[in-house]
């Protein structure tokens, strides 16, 4: 277990303290203590990461490797510094196996008292065949690099998608958005925040992208198949890549691409909308 250096401010000087520091809210002085953990699990019988938290970043990166390393970052707050302390002690961050899927989170081993506060992060190397399920409530989520089927989801943060996953299901209310894989199916919404796509196969395509507020870019391979409806409410349509034009008006076009097997719809209410070739 490592820990991280902090500072403790007390009455204008800062002190430096292992493992503590000071931050302020709208309900005056609350005091915080860190902590760092690296864990290394055996992955030999494991398909699927599902790791969840909820004030924090999750980032899962795919290696060359038969283990699932993972640094845990916590965070406990308290109204004093004692207070602070016993709310890490009671903070319990669980590794555990549930089939062929390794589960991480955290939670309070005993009641949680009112001035109690915590926040956990993951950085996490897997193995590139996992699959994987990430969830946040507040914090960014990445996902680079693996084979397997993606599922990730935040509340307020960014969500980032580089993998070579067949399918992939992202969701943030507010945040940006950016997907490259080659996928068959995808599912991807936020509701303030852009959207980058980059869909990297030649295979058909099916699914749904959709922001409230935000543009959306969607770069396809021309070997790629499927029909695109694309609406907007408040913004342009473009369409840069070879298709047949099946209807077009200004809020909405569809169009098809190779024979269409597949069907994609691309909406979004305030922004513009371009398909472009990848």
């Amino acid at each position: 277990m490592m820990r991280r250096l902090g500072w403790l401010a007390v009455a204008g000087v800062v002190w430096p303290m292992v493992g503590t520091g000071c931050t302020s809210s709208h309900l005056g002085s609350r005091v915080h203590v860190d902590d760092v953990e690296d864990r290394a699990l055996s992955a030999v019988t494991i398909r699927m990461i599902d790791a969840r938290t909820h004030n924090g970043h999750i980032a899962v990166t795919a290696g060359d490797t038969d283990e699932i390393a993972i640094r845990i970052t916590k965070k406990t707050f308290g109204s004093t510094m004692s207070s602070a302390q016993e709310a890490m002690g009671a903070l319990e961050v669980v590794t555990e196996q549930d089939g062929d899927v390794q589960k991480v989170y955290w939670r309070w081993t005993e009641t949680k008292h009112a001035d109690w506060g915590a926040g956990v992060s993951y950085d996490v190397t897997v193995p590139e065949r996992l699959a994987a399920k990430l969830r946040t409530h507040n914090g960014p989520v990445e996902l680079s690099g693996i084979g397997g089927d993606a599922e990730v989801e935040t509340h307020n943060g960014k969500v980032d998608v580089n993998t070579a996953s067949a399918s992939v299901t992202a969701r943030t209310h507010n945040g940006g958005m950016s997907i490259t894989a080659p996928v068959r199916e995808i599912m991807a919404k936020t509701h303030n925040g852009g959207m980058q796509l980059n869909l990297t196969g030649d295979n058909n395509v099916t699914g749904s992208v959709r922001t409230h507020n935000g543009g959306i870019t969607l770069a396809v391979q021309e070997g790629a198949s499927a029909q695109f409806e694309c609406t907007t409410r408040n913004g342009g349509i473009s369409v840069l890549l070879p298709t047949e034009v099946i209807s077009s008006s200004r809020r909405r076009v569809t169009a098809k691409l190779g024979d269409a097997s597949g069907e994609l719809r691309v909406q979004t209410h305030n922004g513009g909308i371009r398909v472009k070739k990848g």
